[in-house]
């Protein structure tokens, strides 16, 4: 999950934070190291790159006669002062009826362009993805800027999941602009999350051409290089849903391939169904040797999402009904993230753990049990990857499928749906209370205190 620096300069983070799933506690409790460093921070896969919303010209807007020629200005003017305090709505209404008087003016479209793409950047620093898809929409049906509104389409629906969609706008921007560094990072992480190494590498070479010694380029490619060598002799399958990708020498899963595919699809339909969620786009799911898996994996856990969900697999037979649990816990982050970056870690990991089947009853014995081991408000909504105690860790994970528990309890299936349905548009808070009727804040503290009372 990423935040946008400011308006004008933004580092994107195009793929949340590895998400490890599948959390025992036994496991954790079993650990006698505590790690230096959190395991989502070792495994973070990320891409950095820098996408600019240019300001609006100022320049003169040239018409025909003067009179018409000072209400151009006039409202391009004021157009612009609105954008600088930040009231989008006035600045593009005034771009737009600027635009009414004279339909054509390049140096008009480029501005309410541009006013369109400040717009969306916003929206999407607020966690209101969709709202941001419409205004970038429609700055790239305006005016192209150099492939900058492009790219930062291509940025949204990627946040949000849609890789097809932003292949083909990606693309696009590469036909006009094959030098746009932007363009060639963004199309690169989307073969990656593909499994598609060979273009992903091309991609990123043709960039590190383009900006030679660039460090968070080259660092990339280098991953990208090492990824392409390890799946090199990788076999792929399809189901509806997933595209699985597997060792060839591992002959032993090929008579488990059906089966395999039938659990992932029968786990998607349930987190889809408990969600409300219809996503398209296919979930590349990695199975992999133990040895390889845990080199980059914390030993706690069974599964990892990062834009694709990693499994480690010896014997499939043995391993089958464990997995299924793993595979609805990892299709919800995947099916969480197209929501956004509006859905809090806590939210992730609790439904997580919820539709996995991990026992809520047993997450609340744990924390009455040690009830220091119960996050903070603060901890609870901030960044997890900063986690390293253990009892701290498995505090957070029970912490987080209790209060998801008690919310369905509470409030029951269909509000969860509404839930997740508002923050595809919204904040978590406004999401949050437009679906259940009160704050989040109150809600969390009715559930501490009744865990607290219940001792």
């Amino acid at each position: 999950m990423s935040n946008f620096r400011d308006v004008l300069h933004v580092a994107a983070t195009v793929v949340v934070a590895v998400v490890a799933g599948v959390l025992v506690w036994d496991r954790l409790i079993a650990d006698h190291e505590v790690e230096e460093d959190s395991p989502s921070d070792r495994a973070r896969v990320r891409v950095e790159v820098a996408l600019s919303v240019p300001e609006p010209l100022e320049s003169a807007v040239v018409a025909e006669d003067s009179a018409g020629r000072d209400e151009l200005l006039r409202l391009n003017r004021a157009a612009l002062s609105s954008l600088r305090g930040k009231d989008y709505t006035a600045a593009v209404r005034d771009f737009r009826a600027a635009l009414d008087l004279e339909p054509v003016n390049q140096t008009l479209l480029l501005n309410l362009s541009r006013a369109l793409a400040q717009w969306g950047d916003f929206e999407m620093r607020r966690g209101r993805l969709q709202e941001a898809l419409i205004h970038l929409e429609e700055a790239v049906s305006l005016h192209h800027d150099d492939g900058k509104n492009g790219n930062m389409l291509a940025y949204a629906l990627l946040r949000t999941g849609r890789r097809d969609h932003a292949a083909l706008v990606l693309d696009s921007i590469l036909r006009e602009y094959p030098d746009s560094i932007p363009a060639l990072r963004l199309a690169g992480e989307v073969e990656f999350l593909r499994g598609e190494l060979n273009p992903a590498v091309s991609y990123l070479e043709r960039a590190a051409k383009l900006a030679p010694g660039e460090k968070s380029i080259e660092d990339r490619l280098t991953f990208y290089r090492s990824e392409q060598a390890r799946l090199a002799t990788y076999v792929r399958v399809q189901s509806t849903r997933f595209e699985a990708m597997y060792p060839a020498e591992n002959a032993e899963i090929r008579p488990h391939l059906e089966a395999l595919l039938l659990d992932l699809e029968e786990a998607s339909n349930d987190v889809n169904a408990l969600l409300g969620l219809a996503p398209t786009d296919r979930v590349l799911v990695l199975i992999l040797p133990p040895e390889e898996y845990y080199a980059s994996a914390p030993n706690w856990s069974n599964g990892l999402y990062d834009g694709r969900i990693r499994i480690p697999l010896s014997d499939y037979s043995v391993q089958s009904e464990h997995l299924r649990s793993t595979f609805r816990h990892e299709y919800t982050h995947a099916a969480l993230h197209r929501v956004g970056p509006a859905v809090p870690t806590w939210l992730h990991e609790g439904l997580a753990q919820y539709v996995e089947g991990m026992s809520v009853d047993r997450a609340r014995t744990v924390l009455r049990n040690q009830p220091g081991s119960m996050p903070s408000i603060t901890r609870l909504t901030g960044d997890w990857t900063r986690l390293t105690d253990r009892t701290e860790v498995q505090g957070a994970y029970a912490y987080a499928l209790s209060l998801a528990g008690w919310i369905l309890e509470k409030y029951g299936a269909d509000a969860l749906v509404q839930l997740v349905s508002g923050l595809e548009f919204g904040g978590f808070e406004d999401a949050f209370r437009g679906s259940f009727g009160v704050q989040f804040d109150e809600v969390e503290a009715a559930h501490r205190a009744a865990l607290l009372e219940s001792r």
